[in-house]
């Protein structure tokens, strides 16, 4: 006598999809909060996310200056590597 409880192979591959479904779905979820946490300078961050869009709305915060600029801080003698040091940004002095 069969087993009851086996899944065919297409009950097994649907609960699969549904299963894949549900973690992207959870994926776009952690990178909605993320955004959210990083317009609210929050500095809380969720792993489990897309970290491309992260990084657009972040750079994109910073280039239009809705962004202070402090996280990039560099050590004393950073711009001592390049040739051109005297022209460092004047947010730097």
């Amino acid at each position: 006598m069969a087993n009851i409880n086996a899944l065919s192979a297409r009950q097994t591959l649907e609960k699969r999809y549904s299963g894949a479904r549900l973690n992207i779905l959870l994926v776009a979820a952690f990178t909605l909060l993320n955004i959210i946490f990083l317009a609210a300078e929050s500095g809380t961050f969720f792993l489990f996310s897309a970290y491309i869009p992260y990084l657009l709305v972040d750079m994109g915060m910073l280039f239009c200056g809705l962004k202070t600029g402090r996280h990039l801080a560099m050590p004393a003698g950073f711009w001592s590597l390049w040739p051109d040091s005297n022209r460092r940004p004047a947010h730097y002095e």
